[in-house]
């Protein structure tokens, strides 16, 4: 294979003959696969026209890509149909792309991907889903890709966009209208939807990325089930320089034992993570029926978390009618967390006193901007008068 006179017709095919350190040069056009495409050494696949003119399609049969080694590069294609439930097993990664151990992936369109955790005696009921559209482990890089509408649904369900976990790096990417579906665990417990659009865990850094209109979505049984940060789910890690906008949680519906509950519905930081020098508007958590709680509809924060040198502003949290737990449109801190140089205004929906930001427990302001006044050093409540609010300039 090489030449285009005596170039392979499938990339699985050009893969396997490919030595340590070779380009596999894919040309234009549609590749339909049954089976999902393995790559298990150091090579570069790289499209010749971009994503616009190459897409790998699964056809909803199979994953398109499987990495094993960290030193793998994919590059400028379109990744879309790939189904990782047909793969096998109660758990499953990456319905687009599996990185298992890491590896690079750039410059690439990543849609219309599903990751389903099958629900069975063999994992207690549970199923497990990771990475409608991209699960990256151990360690890699994200770069200047497009992931939009895969979704994860189980069982419990992580990362309907992007799973990444460990020193993982997602950066300058466009992620919207992903999904996360939590599903049943057997009969009775309710399970969670977390991380709509991104699920970042142990490292990860999410930087100079938008976020947009993802959902993470619970589903009630006999227990309940709960949704958790619809644009993103950050422990232990870091969110830099990224605008988080137009994301809901959304609670499971009825059960009999226990109210579900909508938390975070931008952002949920937990675990020592942080975030920086990033815009969270109109975002929502929603408790889709009575008694159903929401909290953090732009930001959940807790466990020894950073807010740092942010705007968390129109956010609303939308409680069902008789819920217990109802507080912080903008903000629901917890535990140990430092909100530092901060604008937080215009959030709703919260007990009154409590619509706007809400904290408990050892959560230290300081040189921040929110209404009501937050104790702390050199704290204001004063319209923060923004350039044009109503257009999204937020300077």
């Amino acid at each position: 294979y090489t030449n285009w006179q005596t170039a392979s017709r499938s990339i699985a095919a050009a893969v396997k003959a490919a030595d340590t350190g070779d380009t596999v040069l894919v040309d234009s056009g549609l590749f339909s696969i049954n089976s999902q495409i393995v790559v298990d050494r150091p090579v570069h696949v790289l499209s010749v026209s971009g994503s616009a003119q190459t897409v790998v399609s699964g056809d909803n049969l199979c994953r398109v890509f499987f990495v094993t080694d960290p030193n793998v590069v994919i590059e400028g294609l379109s990744i879309t149909k790939g189904n990782s439930a047909t793969i096998g097993g109660s758990n499953n990664y990456g319905g687009g792309v599996c990185l298992l151990n890491g590896g690079t992936i750039r410059d690439c369109a990543v849609y219309g991907n599903t990751a389903t955790g099958t629900v069975n005696s063999a994992n207690a009921g549970y199923g497990y889903a990771y990475g409608g559209g991209i699960y990256c482990g151990v360690t890699g890089l994200i770069e200047n890709c497009v992931v939009v509408s895969n979704q994860v649904k189980g069982g419990q369900s992580f990362g309907g966009g992007i799973y990444a976990t460990g020193s993982v790096k997602v950066v300058n990417c466009t992620v919207y209208t992903n999904a996360a579906y939590g599903g049943v665990n057997g009969m009775y417990n309710g399970q969670g939807g977390c991380g709509g659009g991104i699920y970042a865990i142990d490292g990860v850094l999410i930087e100079n990325c938008r976020v947009s209109n993802n959902v993470g979505q619970g589903q009630s049984s006999m227990f309940p089930g709960y949704g958790i940060g619809g644009g993103i789910f950050c422990r232990s890690s870091t969110v830099s320089r990224c605008v988080v906008a137009g994301n809901v949680t959304v609670s499971g519906g009825y059960c009999t034992r226990g109210d579900g509950a909508a938390h975070s519905g931008g952002v949920y930081l937990h675990y020592g993570a942080r975030m920086e020098n990033t815009v969270v508007v109109n975002n929502r958590a929603v408790g889709t029926y009575m008694y159903a709680d929401a909290y953090g509809g732009g930001v959940g924060i807790t466990g020894d978390s950073e807010l740092m040198n942010c705007t968390v502003a129109g956010n609303r949290i939308e409680p069902g009618v008789g819920a217990d737990y109802y507080s912080g449109g903008g903000v629901y801190a917890t535990y140990g967390v430092a909100i530092e140089n901060t604008i937080i205004c215009s959030n709703s929906g919260g007990r009154v006193g409590d619509e706007n930001w809400y904290a408990y427990s050892n959560v230290t302001f300081s040189h921040t901007c929110a209404s009501p006044l937050p104790d702390g050093d050199s704290n204001l409540s004063d319209d923060p008068v923004f350039v044009d609010y109503a257009a999204g300039n937020y300077r």
